[in-house]
């Protein structure tokens, strides 16, 4: 069914006794329906009209807009926009090139720095059991002479003579051995 200005303006509602609509309002609304489907219809026409003159067929479906004849005046502002459209594509190309290679130089970097890294934790892999190792010698050492100040101090007190193992640290594992061996 087509629809017409008239049809809008002739369209008629059956009022409700108690939830009616209210008469002006849809007068009004009616009104402004009919005057935007006229001017539509008179566009439609004008411009119909003027393909028509110009001897240009209207796109149906499946025809691409790009194939659709262009207007005399239109060819040169056609050319400008497909130069500006390879230009800015040309550009962002670039773009996107120069912001792979610098994720790729970071990441190359990144890699290096990872694998110095790792040699030189490699290399110095052996020092932490060294320091390791001296820190408990040098831990045991304190504790023993803390020990012999200890007795020391107890036979004071007791009158006892200090045990002179406890005066002097041993310096290696081997003179700790022979002190414990001499004590029992």
């Amino acid at each position: 069914m087509k629809l017409t200005p008239l049809d809008i303006y002739q369209k008629e509602f059956r009022r409700k006794t108690l939830n009616g609509l209210d008469p002006e309002d849809v007068e009004q609304f009616l009104f402004q329906v009919a005057e935007g489907l006229e001017a539509l219809l008179h566009e439609n026409a004008r411009l119909t009209q003027r393909l028509a003159s110009g001897g240009v067929e209207p796109a149906g479906e499946g025809t691409d807009v790009g194939d659709a004849p262009t207007p005399p005046g239109g060819r040169q502002e056609v050319d400008q926009a497909r130069q500006e459209a390879r230009r800015i594509g040309d550009e962002a190309r670039a773009k996107g090139k120069t912001i792979v290679d610098d994720a790729r130089a970071e990441a190359q970097r990144i890699l290096d720095a990872a694998q110095a890294r790792g040699t030189q934790t490699a290399t110095r892999g052996p020092q932490p059991d060294a320091r390791a190792r001296q820190f408990a010698r040098d831990y045991q050492a304190m504790i023993v002479k803390h020990l012999a100040q200890v007795t020391h101090h107890l036979a004071e007190e007791d009158d006892i003579q200090p045990d002179p193992v406890g005066e002097e640290p041993a310096t290696t594992d081997e003179d700790r051995t022979t002190e414990v061996g001499a004590r029992a």
